[in-house]
């Protein structure tokens, strides 16, 4: 079982993404307690898969690798998220993307402002 609420592991993923979390709703796809861990979101009329591949709890965080896709199987984003314990006084949101990540060309930050034609 993860250690992280389902609100805010979804909240993340689709900010990772580039998604509106408004209305959207998570379920678990598969009874295993191991990873991969694997859950449907739906939001405005459409369907995601998210992957969550591994949780490294510590003593005031909690990292987990994850990946999220659209219904066609298209990888929107793949990252790894550090998700803070409400005890660590160092903590100014509840949650921070780490580096390495990856998402789709189409969300890259440098593609939306015109710095990469995207090859």
């Amino acid at each position: 079982m993860l250690s992280v609420s389902l609100d805010l592991m979804k909240k993340a993923c689709m900010e990772k993404a580039g998604l509106k979390t408004m209305s959207c709703s998570i379920e678990k796809l598969n009874a295993e307690t191991n990873f991969p861990q694997i859950f449907r979101l739906k939001s405005n009329g459409q369907e995601y898969k998210l992957y969550i591949y591994s949780e490294e709890v510590e003593a005031l965080s909690t990292i987990l690798s994850y990946a999220l896709f659209s219904n066609s199987g298209e990888m929107l984003c793949m990252a790894k998220t550090e998700f803070h314990s409400p005890d660590n006084p160092f903590a100014e949101a509840p949650y921070s993307h780490l580096i390495p990540e990856t998402s789709s060309c189409a969300l890259c930050k440098k593609k939306l402002s015109g710095e990469c034609e995207g090859r």
